[in-house]
């Protein structure tokens, strides 16, 4: 069994004095510390919080290789457990004795060019702070809503607490089937969040003439689109696979997001 380890050099000293790599070997299992092999790993072991996750997810394109996220981040909403409780969470990873959370993601087109699939969203934003723009946002061909503002969230149902929800979207059931379209900061009273299924297309078209546009896939590569232009969102072909041993999801939302601890 090969099991990736995905941690920052910073912490990696720190991942050592808990026995980590001891346990692994003890297990029999082999470690790759090479992200560049991470897609022919049985499974991968990522310290860190929501942001180490979504880089690893990205890596791994795709491939039906489980994620078990241990949180050393800020929120780490995304991460199974506690490094208190790594020990425990890796021998139950190798045993096999876990569940698998399957996870849908989002696929970007913008023309001709494809960003990365997205985890939790694709933001089409304003470049510049306090500067507003236009979009029109349509869904199968219908036009579903036209308005200024800061940008708009499109969104899984696992990007529900995420940007989204501090855009004001609802959190969502990760077990749903849905994308979410939430407006940021719109100057529109009727411009509202909505759930929408993923057998929909969702196309944000920017109506901006004079105003820098960008489009993001989980808050990492950027691309400037043009005026009139469109930016595609729908469900992509391929998912997340995370490791889950105790999870659950409004067991963390309570935790994470009500109650506010780190």
């Amino acid at each position: 069994m090969k099991i990736g380890i995905f941690v920052t050099e910073k912490m990696r000293g720190n991942i050592q004095q808990i026995g980590i790599d001891k346990v692994i070997k003890e297990k029999g299992a082999e470690i790759v510390n090479d992200c560049n092999e991470f897609r022919r790993c049985d499974a991968i072991i990522v310290f860190g919080g929501d942001g180490t996750i979504l880089k690893a997810i990205k890596w791994l394109n795709g491939k039906k290789v489980p994620v078990l996220g241990i949180n050393i981040g800020t929120v780490g909403f995304l991460t199974e457990v506690e490094l208190k409780d790594a020990k425990f969470a890796v021998e139950r990873l190798i045993d096999g004795d876990y569940t698998l959370d399957i996870r849908s993601k989002l696929k970007i087109t913008v023309g001709k060019e494809t960003l990365p699939d997205a985890l939790n969203e694709v933001s089409v934003l304003s470049a510049k702070p306090a500067k507003i723009i236009g979009l029109e946002i349509i869904v199968d061909g219908e036009e579903v809503e036209r308005f200024w503002g800061d940008g708009v969230n499109i969104a899984t149902p696992t990007g529900s607490t995420a940007y989204s929800m501090s855009a004001g979207g609802p959190i969502v059931d990760p077990k749903l089937n849905a994308i979410l379209i939430v407006p940021i900061c719109p100057y529109k009273l009727s411009a509202r969040p909505i759930v929408l299924s993923d057998r929909y297309t969702v196309i944000v078209r920017n109506l901006s003439e004079s105003r820098e546009v960008i489009v993001t896939s989980d808050g990492g590569k950027r691309l400037k689109i043009g005026s009139d232009e469109e930016v595609k969102v729908k469900k992509s072909n391929t998912f997340a696979y995370f490791v889950r041993i105790n999870y659950r999801f409004f067991d963390r939302v309570r935790e994470k997001l009500v109650s506010g601890r780190r």
